[in-house]
């Protein structure tokens, strides 16, 4: 029996997995992924692709938008829309699958969000519909009307229905996300229990200690932070714990990739 040859491609996502579904699972469990893990696959990506390329335009081309993807997310980063984590693996992926008439990363970017809409949708409509008597109604009616709003486009445009609904439960959780971030995700903690990383809820916060602890426009708790804190003798800060995590829509942006290709080419 001859062994089976696999292609590039599938070379490159199997050992996607062996990084994705231990980060995938950390994420879940602690909403921590180890700096191994991330290190570890941006090494494994640059030799995939020396490999590949040897030391070609192709190759460094690949490098400098793998730079670019780091630099560009670590704005996102100081203001709490992305974890240390998520920018590295960012760089890992689009290192892993480098090849395309625009950078494969975006495409599983986007398939990633549209999962993620669809699954925190669901989840949190969930939790509204248990607890609508003590959320406002105004809310939940204005939910409900971007989202059928939303439908429209969909009867409009059927062809383009696994994007549209995805975008169209995202829009309808617009009116209630101060709502839901406040009710399920924002807690009061004495900073010594705050770990570094963790998004500060600074609209909870008066202009008085956003000045003393020297926020700015970065939402993310630092040893900074705590420092200018003790400084000042603030007690507690208020954060957002364990929201959404990012890492296993990501791992499902690959499988879809890997399955379908790139999303925007097919559109």
């Amino acid at each position: 029996m001859g062994c089976k040859m696999y292609s590039v491609l599938e070379v490159r996502f199997l050992l996607s997995l062996v990084f994705m579904i231990p980060a995938t699972y950390w994420d879940l469990k602690s909403r921590e992924v180890s700096e191994w893990v991330t290190g570890s696959m941006i090494a494994v990506g640059i030799i995939l692709n020396a490999l590949e390329f040897g030391l070609s335009q192709q190759f460094f081309t690949s490098l400098g938008i793998g730079l670019v993807i780091f630099v560009s997310c670590l704005a996102l980063y100081y203001t709490g829309m992305l974890g240390g984590a998520d920018i590295l693996l960012f760089t890992a992926i689009h290192l892993f699958f480098p090849i395309g008439i625009l950078p494969p990363f975006f495409s599983i970017l986007f398939s990633s969000l549209l999962i993620s809409m669809v699954v925190t949708g669901v989840y949190h409509s969930y939790l509204i519909a248990r607890d609508r008597k003590e959320i406002g109604k105004k809310e939940i009616v204005a939910g409900l009307g971007l989202f059928v709003l939303g439908l429209v486009p969909i009867f409009v445009f059927p062809k383009f229905w696994p994007i549209l609904l995805p975008l169209c439960m995202g829009f309808a959780m617009l009116p209630l996300k101060d709502i839901i971030l406040e009710r399920y995700y924002l807690k009061w903690l004495p900073i010594g229990r705050i770990g570094e990383e963790e998004v500060i809820a600074v609209e909870y916060l008066s202009e008085r200690d956003k000045a003393r602890l020297e926020l700015g426009a970065k939402k993310i708790f630092t040893k900074g932070v705590l420092e200018m804190a003790k400084k000042y003798g603030i007690k507690r800060i208020p954060v957002y714990l364990r929201l959404p995590p990012l890492v296993p829509f990501l791992t499902l942006g690959i499988a879809v990739f890997y399955v379908f290709g790139d999303v925007f080419l097919s559109l």
